[in-house]
């Protein structure tokens, strides 16, 4: 199956095959293939994956001749492979054919300046699904956000918008209202108040600048129309 996936087949190759299929290196000649969780490969996967790799070339199942493999690998994994090699679960030599320009994503905590820009982010691909979404979550929910771990990362944030959108409740991991189970306020403002004065702020000057052009406003501050147009609506400008 695995081979069938990545490779592809030829007709007539096993029962069913009723026709030539290109696999994923077909299908992406001249493009990039994503390997997702490329720490889950099992070694007969690794060891399969590794001559398409490392020769360029692989064998469609049923096919008698090699063909070259004409793709860019981008692979991820939130796994440390380096252990997995120590441990006899990666090979070596696969490794090192994928550990060529490492990038190393930080954990969400690590980066919680990026938080706002995420909700936005979030919501203007909901409303570009066609779902009517608020301008944004209130300004307590979203310094919530900015004192939490986040130990599921982006994905983690992703889904309690999502429950956010669908029940008005978030949960954090242990199951929080932003009815009811709010923390008091610290005095004075808090970090999200203090961004969101900032980025009205700069908002405003950028629609001075350009005139209230809200095209040229966008482009100035580099984020589309639409994400404008809500951060307008939000601060009432």
């Amino acid at each position: 199956l695995f081979e069938s996936m990545f490779f592809g087949y030829t007709k007539g190759a096993f029962t069913g095959a009723d026709r030539d299929i290109p696999g994923f290196f077909g299908s992406v000649r001249g493009g990039v293939l994503f390997l997702d969780e490329v720490g889950e490969l099992t070694l007969t996967m690794q060891a399969k994956l590794l001559r398409a790799l490392q020769d360029g070339e692989y064998t469609p199942v049923g096919a008698s001749a090699a063909r070259t493999a004409d793709v860019r690998i981008i692979s991820a994994t939130n796994r440390n492979l380096a252990e997995l090699v120590k441990s006899g679960r990666m090979r070596p030599d696969f490794f090192q054919r994928i550990h060529v320009i490492p990038i190393e994503m930080p954990p969400l905590r690590n980066h919680r300046e990026d938080i706002g820009l995420l909700v936005d982010h979030f919501f203007e691909l909901q409303n570009q699904n066609g779902q009517a979404c608020p301008p944004g979550p209130p300004a307590r929910l979203m310094a919530r956000f900015m004192t939490y771990d986040w130990p599921g990362n982006v994905r983690e944030l992703f889904n309690e918008l999502r429950r956010f959108l669908a029940t008005g409740e978030i949960e954090l991991g242990c199951g929080f209202s932003p009815g009811a189970d709010l923390p008091e306020a610290p005095q004075g403002p808090s970090l999200s108040e203090l961004m969101e004065a900032f980025e009205r702020k700069v908002i405003a000057e950028a629609l001075s600048r350009c005139d209230n052009n809200r095209t040229q406003a966008a482009k100035a501050l580099s984020i589309p129309r639409k994400s404008l147009q809500r951060k307008i609506k939000r601060y009432d400008l």
